[in-house]
């Protein structure tokens, strides 16, 4: 129930502080021209203690095998029916054993210290969602580090185009990069499956706000996004 698994997230958070393991969660579709940048960049970050949780969505490409062949530590879920970006990163969260949860794009790549980044900021205070730094793929131009948004929840400017100057709050941490513990997604109720592809992290980050969580942007953990490569 989903009661036993709020419990034994909690006991199982509570009895390991000392050693935080980080899983990290990609939801795939026909994404095999971006595998060898992603896993290369996550199979091998600073922060040691990860796993991947590498779903896919019926990919008709080479996606599945190509992933089985690079992944290091962690598992390929290659499900049976297309569940969106929204239930797939809930089927691998419930996969997942971290005590933090990573939800990351698959047409990304992130940088050496990016998972250690956010825990260094995360461990002072896991009540909150944190969202990192996004770069374009070629690391040229800055996208964001958590997304305002205007009256009716549609997305705006957090900072300015350079990624220097702050102009409005955060409102949600966007898709690509959401960073919490897993008892926090799953309380929140994480991922609304009806969503699907589109809007699912700001229904998450609106819940989490209702519920008084904040969510953080974490400049020095960097992530690099291709944006829309597998929609």
């Amino acid at each position: 129930t989903t009661e036993n698994i709020i419990y034994n997230v909690c006991a199982e958070e509570s009895l390991n502080l000392l050693d935080y393991k980080v899983s990290i969660i990609t939801v795939s579709y026909n994404s095999a021209k971006f595998n060898e940048k992603y896993f290369n960049s996550v199979n091998n970050q600073s922060y040691l203690n990860i796993e991947v949780i590498f779903v896919d969505c019926l990919s008709k490409d080479n996606t599945v095998e190509d992933a089985r062949k690079r992944i290091r530590k962690g598992k390929v879920i290659s499900s049976k029916i297309n569940l969106g970006y929204a239930g797939g990163m809930n089927l691998g969260v419930l996969e997942a054993s971290g005590q933090y949860v990573f939800l990351l794009g698959p047409d990304t790549w992130i940088d050496y210290d990016c998972i250690k980044n956010l825990i260094d900021t995360a461990k002072i205070d896991e009540a909150k969602i944190y969202s990192p730094r996004q770069m374009t793929y070629d690391g040229k131009e800055f996208i964001s580090c958590g997304v305002a948004a205007d009256l009716f929840g549609y997305p705006a400017r957090a900072y300015s185009r350079d990624g220097k100057r702050k102009i409005h709050n955060v409102f949600y941490a966007d898709g690509t990069g959401v960073f919490m513990t897993k008892a926090n997604y799953i309380k929140l109720g994480m991922l609304d499956d009806a969503t699907f592809l589109f809007a699912e992290e700001v229904d998450l980050s609106w819940k989490a706000h209702m519920l008084d969580f904040k969510i953080v942007p974490v400049m020095t953990s960097v992530i690099y996004h291709y944006s829309g490569g597998t929609v």
